[in-house]
Formats: structure tokens, C-alpha cells, sequence
């Protein structure tokens, strides 16, 4: 079988089946995550006796509720985590964050393999790797980029999206991964697609049609990138915008350094399933953010109208 190649969130991955939606890469000479899909590892088949309940990672209180009716159990070696989603998915983790083994329903379209690949999947491959995402879109503006963090429904790819169309690029939707380094925190390129709700869609982008993912109302809009050619491979995270609401007009505050602290805390990648020592990680990524970048409120106006307008002064502020 031809291994396939991908470079996501700074991962070097390596797929024993081609991924939906992104484009293949030149073997590196380093693998950060194997993707073995179609089966489980040995001996560990989902309803195995190998695996048992766990308090080892736990679901918090005030999970979404999706979120609590899935299954998370560990293998009784303790190499592996297994996350279930009903009988649509089943994906087994080396606890140390070198393979991921996948098995998918028959039903299940492409699209939405691909959705749980570059989401839950990553997201806690990347975890078990010690790396706290942040549940955030990233846009670039010129030589740097900005994260817009915020729940679920707040309008981050929305605003993504307003931003490509006025010249930027996204470069992640949803997940955003800041690597720190001696001169600041960058970030990696995620799949080259938004997801938008039709009539957000239809007002940023008119006409151009997006893949529908089923058992969902969204629809998957490629990125300009994706035909203008590469976006950069790291670039430079200049400030992170929490999104707070919709009024009539757009407002923005810069946040005191505590306040920040616990926001980021409450908008951490996949925060509701977690660990001791992930809870640790995150609070260390949250605080070394906050130590060394502005992060802001940010009020969004009613209306996709009046986005490109908030864009463009965004754009102005980090220009």
C-alpha cells in the first residue's frame, strides 16, 4: 500500500488513505503522526475486553452535550485512548501521540471523515503531543496573523471568511496551533477549507459553491490559497481577538493580562476532555500568550454587511 503525504498544524503526517480536501506532499524525512485508517491496533478491535472505562481523561460538567455521549475508554496496556462517536466513529491514539488509527461508518461522506480528521482527531493527537490548541480561526494580514477565539456559534469562521475577502488568507479554521519561539509564537497552516452556514456563504461569497458535509448545515468553502498557491509555512501571531457578541456596531478592547488569562483558559481546543497534565499545558500556553501578546474583546456588528468595514480596521491596526 502507497503511504500518503500531508503537512498540517506543523505536523509531518503520513496516511496509509488519502485525506479529503488536501493536498499531498513531498515523504518527509520525519513522521510526526502515522494515520492508519480502516482498522485498530492489534488486538484492540472497538468492542474488544481490551479496553475499559477510564477516569484518566474526563469529560468536564459543562461539556457540550454532544460531547458527553461520546465514549472514551483506555487500553489495558495504557498505550492507547479510544474515542467513540456512536457508531460512526471509532479512533484509537497512542498515548504518545505517534499513530492514530481510524474506522469510519460506510454512511459517512468524505467530507465529514475529513471534518472529524482535522478537528477532534488532531486536535487531541496534537494534545497528547502537549500542545494546547486554541479553539480559534487565524487569519494572515500581511507578515503576521491574528487568532479570532470564541465558542462554538460566536462567528469565527464568519469573520475568517470577511477577511479572505477582503485580501487576507485564512490559514486555519477553528483550530488555531501557537508554537512558541525565542522571537515570538507561530503559527502552522490547517486544511485549506471554511465552513460556513449557507447564509453566511451566500453573502461573502455568492455563487460559489461550497461541499455540503452531511448531518450538518454547514458548507465547506475552499480557500483562495488553495488555487492562488502556498501561504507560508509559519507566520507570526500578532494578537488574539475573543469574540464577546453581536450589536449594532463592532467594538474592541484590549483585555488586562488576568482577565486574559482565563479567557484563553476557556477557549482551549477540545477544553472539555482533559487531562491532569493537559490542564497543566494549557495554563502554560494560556500565560505565556497573555505574557506576550495583546489579547482582545471583540463585539461584532449584526449584519455580514458590515464585516468587510470591521475587517478593514482591524487590518489598519496591525498594518
Amino acid at each position: 500500500m502507497t503511504p500518503h503525504f500531508y503537512t498540517l498544524y506543523g505536523l509531518h503526517l503520513r496516511s496509509t488513505g488519502a485525506i479529503h480536501g488536501l493536498r499531498e506532499t513531498e515523504p518527509a524525512e520525519t513522521v510526526d503522526l502515522d494515520i492508519i485508517d480502516g482498522i485498530m491496533p492489534d488486538g484492540l478491535e472497538p468492542d474488544s475486553a481490551g479496553w475499559v472505562a477510564t477516569d484518566w481523561l474526563e469529560v468536564t460538567n459543562d461539556a457540550p452535550a454532544a460531547m458527553r455521549d461520546q465514549t472514551i475508554r483506555l487500553s489495558l496496556d495504557r498505550r492507547y485512548l479510544q474515542w467513540r462517536l456512536g457508531s460512526d466513529v471509532a479512533a484509537a491514539f497512542a498515548l504518545d501521540g505517534s499513530h492514530l488509527y481510524t474506522l469510519w461508518s460506510e454512511q459517512m461522506d468524505p467530507a465529514l471523515r475529513a471534518f472529524n480528521l482535522f478537528g477532534p482527531a488532531l486536535g487531541m493527537a496534537l494534545r497528547l503531543k502537549g500542545v494546547s490548541p486554541l479553539h480559534a480561526s487565524v487569519v494572515d494580514i500581511g507578515d503576521s496573523a491574528i487568532a479570532i477565539a470564541g465558542r462554538s456559534g460566536m462567528g469565527k469562521s464568519t469573520l475568517a471568511a470577511a477577511f479572505e475577502r477582503v485580501g487576507c488568507n485564512i490559514r486555519s479554521d477553528d483550530l488555531c496551533v501557537a508554537m512558541g519561539q525565542q522571537d515570538g509564537f507561530f503559527v502552522p497552516a490547517g486544511p485549506p477549507r471554511v465552513r460556513l452556514l449557507p447564509d453566511a456563504a451566500e453573502a461573502l461569497y455568492g455563487g460559489i459553491g461550497g461541499d455540503s458535509v452531511s448531518d450538518s448545515p454547514k458548507l465547506q468553502i475552499p480557500v483562495r490559497w488553495l488555487t492562488t498557491g502556498a501561504i507560508p509555512a509559519f507566520q507570526r501571531l500578532d494578537g488574539v481577538y475573543l469574540l464577546t457578541g453581536r450589536s449594532g456596531e463592532w467594538a474592541i478592547s484590549e483585555m488586562p493580562r488576568n482577565l486574559a488569562l482565563f479567557a484563553l483558559l476557556q477557549n482551549m481546543y477540545l477544553r472539555h476532555l482533559t487531562s491532569g497534565a493537559m490542564r497543566q499545558m494549557e495554563l502554560v500556553t494560556a500565560g505565556a500568550l497573555t505574557q506576550r501578546l495583546p489579547v482582545f474583546t471583540l463585539q461584532t456588528p449584526q449584519g455580514h454587511d458590515k464585516l468587510k468595514k470591521l475587517c478593514r480596521e482591524i487590518i489598519s491596526r496591525h498594518s
